[in-house]
C-alpha cells in the first residue's frame, strides 16, 4: 500500500458516520428555525438542501469530501468530485458551481499532488458544466478533498425522498460493490480489468443517467453512497411510508466483488451499516450472509436509485442500457409491513 493510501484508515464514502449515531447527533441539534422557502431538509436524509428563489427557481446546495481510496491522485480527485456532484443529479437538477474542500499534509506531500488532486476534480466539474468558483484548503494531519456543489431546479420537477406511491418501480443503474472494491485494490487482490471498471465507475457523472430519467416523470430519487443500498433505499421508503421491496438477483455487482464478500473482504462501513440498519430490513432466509454484505456495503460515485410508473420502468431501462448505461428494474414498492425493506 502506497503511502498516500496509508493516512487515511478508511477512504471514500466508507468513512462516513454510522446512520444511527448521526441520527442522533442531528436530532439533538433541536432546530427552532426553519424557513418556509426549504424544498428540503435533514428530515429524511434527503441527498441535499434545496432552497426555493421563485415559482419557477430553486437552488441546491450540496457538500462531500473524503480520503483517498486510490493511488492516483488525480484519479481520486476525479472519483470526490464525481461523488459530490452526484447530489444534485439525485435530485433532478443541473449543477451549475462549485467550491474546493481541501485539508492536506503539506509535511508529507509535495505541491505536485495537491496539484494533481485538484486539477483531477475540475476535470469533472467541467465535464458536468460547471464553474469552479474557488474553495477552501487547510492544513492537517489527515487528506481529504470534496466539493460544495450549486445547482439549479424547477420547483415543480424536483426529485426528493417523499414521492413514492403504491405499486411505483424501484430503477438502479450502476453496479453495487465500491466499498469492497476499493479495500481489494489497495490490496492488489482485483485483475487489472476488474480494478478498470470500478474506477471508470467511480469517476462516470450521473448527469447522462438524470438527462434520461426526466422524460420518465421521476417521482423520486436518491444516490447510492455511504449508507449502502438498504440504507439509501431504506430512506425511499421511509419517506414515502411505504415497504420497498427488492429482488436481491437484479442487483448487478462488479466483478470479482461477491467472491470477495464470501470470502470476508469488508470495509468497516459495511459493519457499521449493518448493525445501524439491520431493523429497517427483512431478507428472505436463503439469501447467503455475504450477499446480505454486498447489500450493505458503502458506495463511493455510486449510481441513481429511480422511481417511476410501473408502466414506465421498462422502457426506463431500455433507454439507459441504449446509452451503454447499467440499469435494472430491481424492486416495486408496497403497503407498508412494519419494516421498510424486504429483500428476496
Amino acid at each position: 500500500m502506497s503511502k498516500f493510501l496509508n493516512l487515511n484508515n478508511e477512504g471514500g464514502c466508507s468513512a462516513k458516520l454510522n446512520s444511527g449515531y448521526l441520527s442522533e447527533i442531528l436530532a439533538s441539534l433541536n432546530l427552532k428555525t426553519k424557513s418556509n422557502r426549504l424544498i428540503t431538509d435533514m428530515t429524511y436524509g434527503e441527498d441535499a438542501c434545496a432552497y426555493q428563489l421563485t415559482d419557477e427557481l430553486a437552488v441546491i446546495n450540496t457538500v462531500d469530501f473524503f480520503g483517498p481510496m486510490v493511488e492516483n491522485p488525480y484519479v481520486f480527485g476525479q472519483i470526490a468530485a464525481a461523488n459530490a456532484l452526484s447530489d444534485i443529479y439525485a435530485m433532478g437538477g443541473e449543477p451549475i458551481l462549485a467550491l474546493n474542500l481541501l485539508s492536506f499534509p503539506t509535511k508529507e506531500y509535495g505541491k505536485n499532488v495537491i496539484c494533481d488532486i485538484l486539477a483531477g476534480g475540475l476535470s469533472i466539474i467541467e465535464s458536468a458544466g460547471a464553474a469552479l468558483g474557488g474553495g477552501h484548503t487547510i492544513e492537517s494531519p489527515c487528506l481529504s478533498y470534496g466539493l460544495s456543489v450549486t445547482g439549479l431546479v424547477r420547483p415543480d420537477t424536483i426529485w426528493t425522498m417523499t414521492q413514492a406511491s403504491l405499486s411505483d418501480c424501484l430503477v438502479l443503474t450502476k453496479a453495487i460493490g465500491t466499498g469492497i472494491g476499493n479495500i481489494a485494490i489497495k490490496s492488489n487482490l482485483l485483475t487489472s480489468n476488474a480494478k478498470d471498471i470500478i474506477i471508470k465507475s467511480q469517476t462516470t457523472l450521473n448527469n447522462a443517467t438524470k438527462n434520461i430519467a426526466i422524460k420518465y416523470g421521476i417521482k423520486a430519487a436518491t444516490d447510492i453512497s455511504g449508507f449502502g443500498l438498504i440504507g439509501h433505499l431504506g430512506n425511499l421508503a421511509k419517506a414515502s411510508n411505504l415497504t420497498l421491496r427488492i429482488n436481491c438477483d437484479k442487483v448487478d455487482f462488479f466483478p470479482q466483488i461477491a467472491e470477495l464478500a464470501k470470502e470476508g473482504i469488508l470495509p468497516g462501513g459495511c459493519h457499521r451499516n449493518r448493525k445501524a440498519l439491520s431493523d429497517i430490513v427483512r431478507f428472505d432466509p436463503n439469501i447467503p450472509l455475504f450477499i446480505q454484505d454486498l447489500l450493505f456495503d458503502p458506495q463511493t460515485s455510486g449510481g441513481l436509485a429511480l422511481v417511476v410508473n410501473k408502466n414506465l420502468a421498462r422502457d426506463l431501462v431500455n433507454e439507459l442500457r441504449q446509452n451503454d448505461i447499467i440499469a435494472n428494474e430491481i424492486g416495486q414498492f408496497n403497503e407498508f409491513k412494519n419494516y421498510w425493506l424486504e429483500v428476496t
